[in-house]
């Protein structure tokens, strides 16, 4: 735009500059013209005053004379030389007798008239003068030295008034180039041609050029005609200042210039208006580049947070796993002794308060162990209120002593069964029960209930239990914000875990403040096979030789008891060299009972290496990690049964004796 605006600026300033300079020439020119003809109307004047003047002065010379009885030669000349010295123009007198001889002349080398004098135009000018007694005149030559015409000139002729006087009549000579020399000044005579005609007669010739201004005046006197005109030898508007030039020039370089400042200035706001681009540019990308390195350490924390739990969840596996050996020994050896001792012994019931324990802790360490695996978002059939009652301890542990849990479990929905990422609904029931202990009064009661629903038809005819109802009343304080945007932010990441498997969530708020979550999960019990383990406590025998490997002496010990007592021949070892040594000396093998996770190699690979010498072996796997995660990495492509950790007498003894008899 700046840039259009110096155009114009530099063109309008052109136009505004050459108006003003042709204005200003315009005026200088009319007054050159003005002066001018101020000047040739005073040159005019001036001349013509001079030619009356040499005209008038013949006649008061006639006056003079014409007092006079007799005429004195010197008193002439002496009155002649007066008159020519006042008057240059005046080349000569005469005095005239009634003859029209010359009486008097003056000066004395002046011509005689003589005969020659009667010429038209003089004869035409006496008789004028004769007859009108005016003064009349007539142009002439006037003759140089040599008697050769020089310039041109008029004679005067004056009548004289006295009878008495043997002179009738005073006639002079006048050059008007001899009466203008001097009466024009250096400057007037080079800037004005003067012309002069009498009676039709060039006097004075003209020499005007074409184009040229001219002023003129007639009048009439001596009886003659006189026609002056005054011509400029040049034009006088040719005289002008540096003014308009100058004004021109400085309008057109103050507009170029000014146009050079708009032009500049339309360059600085580009410019500016790039580096401004340029510097918007650069802040977006360094606020992208901020933003993609906040991303970046957010990233890289979660990163460190994910491997810290995931090295934590190893870690609590590990110790899960070993807690789970420890356990499988406890609990083995203190069923043991309740069947060595009979029913009324006095220690059974400490006993049976023993085993009670190490069932709850090794709950314990199995939930530890699901929670090492929690980290994937695993989707799999979970029992609803068996996982409710082993995170019962959790849930009180989170709110703190001064709240209470309290779980009412319908035993229509304990043998429900729900598809969920078990590490998903963990983190539900802990949002919950964060989002419990922020909105409850003090000493307030979370109730946590479950039960089965029915689906019915149109006419209210239930179809069946297909769905399992989790709901959770949290009485809400006084001055509680109620259903706020931190509640909503918490429950849309609740719902959107739970839509993941096809769950619902309902929200209600009733008059007694208690504000009540109700998650609604589809009952998959009879579309999958949980797995478990028989209730009974029988021993199931066997004759079968059974080779035990397992790195933990106590869970080595605990079951080759079991198996021994189950009728089995067994042969036990430590590590898989051990188990090879005595595989290689055993004539025979019915079964293999080992640990996957061994030192030095796994039971798998001691399992192949076995049954490369006894084709027809079998085995059972024992181990205290998920048999799911055991088959993506340990047992892929395999279908040898696995017993988790931590086993029982009788969960022992049935899969030995199913394993044997298949």
């Amino acid at each position: 735009m700046w840039r259009t605006i110096a155009i114009a600026a530099v063109i309008i300033g052109g136009l505004i500059s050459a108006l003003v300079a042709h204005r200003i020439a315009g005026a200088e020119r009319q007054a050159a013209q003005n002066q001018w003809n101020e000047r040739a109307e005073g040159v005019l004047t001036r001349i013509e005053d001079s030619i009356r003047d040499h005209v008038d002065c013949l006649g008061g010379l006639a006056d003079a004379w014409g007092k006079r009885t007799i005429p004195v030669r010197p008193e002439w000349q002496a009155d002649v030389a007066a008159l020519r010295n006042a008057h240059p123009g005046l080349i000569g007198c005469e005095l005239l007798t009634p003859e029209k001889t010359v009486k008097f002349a003056s000066p004395d080398t002046m011509f005689s008239y003589g005969p020659g004098l009667a010429e038209e135009a003089m004869l035409r000018a006496i008789k004028l003068a004769d007859e009108g007694g005016e003064p009349a005149s007539a142009p002439v030559a006037i003759l140089d030295d040599q008697g050769a015409p020089a310039s041109e000139g008029f004679r005067v002729f004056v009548p004289i008034a006295n009878p008495t006087f043997h002179s009738t009549m005073v006639t002079g000579l006048i050059s008007p180039a001899a009466a203008l020399n001097g009466l024009l000044d250096a400057d007037e005579a080079r800037d004005f041609q003067v012309s002069l005609n009498a009676n039709g007669s060039e006097v004075l010739p003209r020499k005007q050029q074409a184009d040229l201004p001219t002023v003129g005046t007639d009048w009439q006197h001596a009886g003659v005609d006189w026609q002056l005109d005054v011509d400029a030898t040049q034009s006088p508007k040719k005289a002008l200042s540096r003014l308009p030039a100058t004004v021109l020039g400085f309008g057109l370089l103050t507009s170029l210039l000014l146009g050079l400042a708009l032009w500049a200035m339309d360059l600085f706001l580009r410019r500016k208006r790039a580096a401004e681009i340029a510097n918007s540019k650069l802040r977006v990308e360094m606020e992208q580049k901020e933003r993609t390195m906040e991303q970046l350490k957010l990233t890289e924390a979660e990163l460190q947070r994910a491997q810290r739990m995931e090295v934590l969840g190893k870690l609590t596996g590990g110790i899960a796993h070993e807690f789970n050996n420890l356990f499988t020994a406890v609990r083995g050896f203190l069923s043991l002794a309740q069947d060595d001792l009979p029913a009324n012994h006095a220690i059974q019931q400490d006993l049976q308060l023993a085993s009670e324990a190490s069932v709850q802790a090794s709950d314990l360490a199995g939930y530890l162990m699901e929670y090492s695996r929690s980290s994937s978002d695993e989707i799999k059939p979970v029992a609803l209120n068996p996982v409710l009652e082993r995170f019962d301890l959790f849930l009180k542990r989170a709110l703190g002593q001064e709240f209470t849990v309290n779980m009412e479990l319908d035993d229509a929905a304990r043998d429900g069964c729900i598809l969920t990422s078990l590490f998903d609904f963990q983190q539900t029931l802990m949002d919950l029960a964060a989002l419990a202990k922020d909105r409850m009064p003090a000493a307030g009661v979370l109730a946590i209930r479950t039960r089965s629903v029915s689906e019915t038809s149109d006419n209210n005819v239930p179809i069946a239990s297909t769905r399992l109802k989790l709901s959770f009343y949290l009485p809400m304080r006084d001055g509680a914000d109620g259903i706020d945007q931190e509640m909503n932010d918490c429950l849309h990441g609740i719902r959107q875990r739970i839509d993941r498997v096809g769950g619902e969530l309902e929200l209600e708020t009733g008059a007694d403040g208690v504000c009540t979550v109700s998650l609604t999960f589809p009952n998959v019990a009879d579309r999958v096979t949980m797995p478990g383990i028989s209730k009974t406590n029988e021993l199931v025998r066997s004759d079968a030789t059974v080779l035990v490997v397992e790195d933990d002496t106590r869970v080595l010990a605990f079951a080759t008891r079991i198996l021994e007592c189950m009728g089995c021949e067994v042969v036990s070892a430590e590590t898989p060299t051990d188990a090879l040594i005595a595989g290689r000396d055993m004539k025979k093998i019915d079964l293999l009972v080992t640990d996957i996770a061994l030192p030095e190699i796994s039971g798998t690979e001691l399992y192949d290496r076995l049954r490369a010498k006894n084709p027809g072996l079998k085995c059972l796997f024992v181990s205290g990690y998920e048999e799911n995660e055991l088959r993506q990495s340990w047992l892929r492509d395999r279908t040898d049964p696995v017993l988790a950790k931590p086993f029982t007498l009788p969960s022992l003894s049935r899969a030995v004796a199913e394993l044997v008899e298949a």
